[in-house]
């Protein structure tokens, strides 16, 4: 990493080159460090392939948004205080913490709880999706899901959720 000398003999790193240093290696961005302009999503399922292949997909469907994955509801705690995303798609079912305690813990967290929230799972029932809708999550799909159902949600959410909290305005707060 580049860095100079101050005067009094220490080494200094510029902001710019931390953060691109940071940003490579795949390392969470204080919440205030970056301000920008893009939509920043979030993935959080188990299933590493499923991850591989929505990233693939939300790529397409928002070209340049900022995209963070988490493969269990912990990593998901530590993944969002730093992220604060403007959409989560979130699995239910994952090892450590469920889908439904993320949720909730989205909603009850101010600078979550603007965020969209799409639950993709295999394991919806009618009383689960009852149970989702009262833990905040705003559309439910069942895997196998239909991408074009995928991409109306997606971009649905991600307008009226900009719209109501751009991520440049919730970054300076």
């Amino acid at each position: 990493m580049r860095s100079h000398r101050t005067g009094g003999g220490r080494r200094r790193v510029l902001r710019s080159v931390l953060l691109s240093f940071m940003r490579a290696r795949g390392m969470p961005l204080p919440g205030r460090a970056e301000r920008t302009d893009r939509a920043r999503i979030a993935v959080i399922d188990d299933d590493p392939l499923l991850v591989k292949a929505l990233l693939r997909a939300l790529a397409r469907i928002v070209p340049g948004a900022d995209y963070r994955s988490a493969h269990d509801g912990f990593l998901a705690g530590a993944l969002l205080a730093s992220f604060r995303p403007d959409l989560v798609l979130l699995d239910v079912v994952m090892p450590g913490i469920s889908g439904v305690e993320v949720c909730e813990h989205i909603r009850s967290t101010p600078d979550l709880a603007g965020a969209a929230i799409i639950i993709v799972s295999g394991h919806l029932t009618d009383k689960l999706r009852a149970r989702l809708a009262t833990a905040g999550a705003d559309r439910c799909m069942t895997k196998p899901f239909d991408p074009g159902d995928l991409r109306s949600a997606v971009l649905e959410l991600l307008q009226s959720t900009r719209a109501t909290s751009p991520v440049a305005g919730r970054a300076e707060s």
